[in-house]
């Protein structure tokens, strides 16, 4: 079974020695956390397991209490011109003071965001 692990801002910059470790030991892709106020380090992360040769995902954890379409554009602008193969949506975030039907609509337009920027990516939007 392949092995991903998932890292975020917190873990800090990615070297060229862990990733080799880590491929060493049968990681096969790495999954990056964007936050809007850390697309640097995410951004540094993604490149350093890229060129290391992994795989590269990212999610994105919702904060639903914040406007929603800059969260999904620090995604975009931390991923772009490169070989990510899938963006996650992390729709746990349970401090919220949103009520339900504002977190559902929040979760709708982040996946309608993402949809629309993937059509773009492609051509076909």
């Amino acid at each position: 079974m392949p092995l991903a692990l998932d890292i975020s801002n917190w873990g800090g910059e990615l070297g060229a020695n862990t990733v080799a470790e880590w491929k060493a030991h049968g990681v096969k892709k790495v999954i990056v956390g964007v936050h809007p106020r850390h697309i640097l380090i995410a951004r540094q992360q993604l490149q350093a397991a890229s060129s290391g040769g992994l795989k590269i995902e990212v999610y994105g954890y919702l904060y639903f209490d914040a406007p929603i379409q800059p969260q999904i554009q620090a995604i975009f602008a931390a991923i772009k011109g490169l070989p990510v193969e899938q963006v996650w949506l992390d729709v746990e975030d349970t401090e919220t003071s949103a009520p339900p039907p504002q977190v559902v609509q929040s979760i709708q337009e982040a996946i309608s965001l993402v949809e629309a920027y993937d059509n773009e990516e492609d051509g076909s939007g």
